[in-house]
């Protein structure tokens, strides 16, 4: 897939006009500019008002081992009133569409420079040790944004006829700025992030579904699933999937499950992953490697911690709307016994199943299966739409 990268590129040597502002020498600079959005150029207080009023504008400040605290960017800023080489100014911009999904937040945007930048230095001839950068994200646009700033700490070029070193000529090459924008397009469609995006679309379309558990549209199995959960998550102290035994986190993988399968992000997530997963066992059985962790299971496992987490948050507010009521009874006795009853009234109102509903729900969850199966195999051009297997034609 092709992206409108953008991407614009500026030095400023020690005697530009504008190098105070990008080296930190005048009071509104360049990196309270990423950090808040400060514009010198059209007027500070307004910018910096409107900026204050959507906090969602600006990510902050970052570096290549993450946010900066007010002692770190101080530390900066010395280092950039100190700087005697050039400092230089990037930003790279996203088309809209793309932009608001896969450069929105600060971790998009950090993964993104620690992959991209080095690249960018090696092909500069810098010494990655000697340069310091700084970044932050900017949201107050349709295409999403990130501001970089970059200088070296020492002069490393060697001038044969001085016989001395000096710092990096400013220019940077349109080869190298074509080749950054190959490098950020490539990073943004990348497994790694293509599988984040899948992730958050499942998670996204899910919470959005507003699940009802008395809906008649839940299946009954699921519907036995959330009886299971009502009754067996304890009723005092605070639970999330992760801190749930083993034994009741089974019964919300089975509504995430179900839910994953019936969503159309979720069944997208489904494929994506079993098909990483293959990859992964092949290469595993190629090197010859023990007991290999796949990322795909990893993945998989947090997708169902986050919504599992979102299943047992409802699942406790339904109960504990239900037990208001009792808060009065200070019997601890009475009040159990109380509790247990509300829990078998709630309970009830879920359809009780019989021998031949229960075999019924297995075959649902069954055909679930047998659905998401066929999913991959059509994504593979294994099979077309009816399920026929697409042979390779005969010479």
């Amino acid at each position: 897939m092709s992206v409108p990268v953008i991407v614009r590129a500026h030095y400023y040597s020690p005697d530009s006009k504008k190098r105070s502002f990008y080296s930190s020498a005048s009071p509104n600079d360049y990196m309270t500019y990423i950090d808040k959005g400060i514009d010198a150029g059209r007027g500070a207080d307004r910018d910096y008002m409107e900026y204050m009023g959507n906090p969602d504008k600006s990510t902050g400040v970052f570096d290549c081992k993450g946010i900066l605290d007010n002692t770190q960017r101080k530390g900066l800023r010395k280092q950039l009133r100190e700087a005697k080489g050039n400092i230089w100014d990037l930003v790279i911009s996203l088309d809209g569409s793309i932009g608001k999904e896969r450069l929105c937040s600060y971790e998009q945007a950090y993964s993104l420079l620690t992959d991209v930048l080095p690249k960018l230095f090696r092909r500069m001839n810098f010494s990655i040790d000697n340069i310091v950068w700084y970044a932050g994200l900017h949201t107050n646009t349709d295409n999403r944004h990130v501001h970089v700033s970059f200088f070296e700490k020492e002069a490393t070029f060697y001038n044969q006829a001085r016989k001395e070193y000096r710092y990096r000529k400013g220019r940077i090459s349109p080869e190298y700025i074509s080749l950054l924008k190959a490098d950020v397009e490539e990073h943004l469609f990348s497994d790694k992030e293509e599988t984040k995006i899948r992730r958050k679309r499942a998670i996204e379309e899910i919470k959005d579904m507003s699940v009802s558990f008395d809906d008649p549209r839940f299946p009954l199995f699921l519907q036995k699933e959330v009886r299971a959960l009502m009754e067996e998550i304890p009723m005092k102290g605070r639970h999330s999937y992760a801190s749930l035994p083993i034994s009741i986190q089974k019964h919300a993988d089975s509504i995430v499950f179900s839910l994953l399968s019936n969503s159309v992000n979720g069944l997208e997530l489904l494929n994506h992953l079993s098909s990483m997963r293959e990859k992964e066992k092949q290469y595993a059985e190629k090197y010859s490697i023990k007991n290999p962790g796949y990322k795909s299971d990893q993945i998989l496992k947090d997708v169902y911690r986050r919504i599992g987490n979102d299943v047992i948050g409802k699942i406790i507010a339904v109960r504990a709307e239900a037990m208001k009521e009792l808060e009065g009874i200070r019997n601890d006795c009475l009040r159990r016994k109380k509790e247990l009853s509300k829990i078998r009234f709630l309970t009830s109102k879920i359809k009780a199943l019989t021998d031949e509903e229960e075999r019924a729900n297995e075959e649902y969850m069954e055909r679930l299966k047998k659905q998401v199966e066929k999913e991959i195999l059509m994504e593979k051009g294994i099979i077309d739409v009816d399920g026929k297997t697409n042979e390779p034609e005969k010479e």
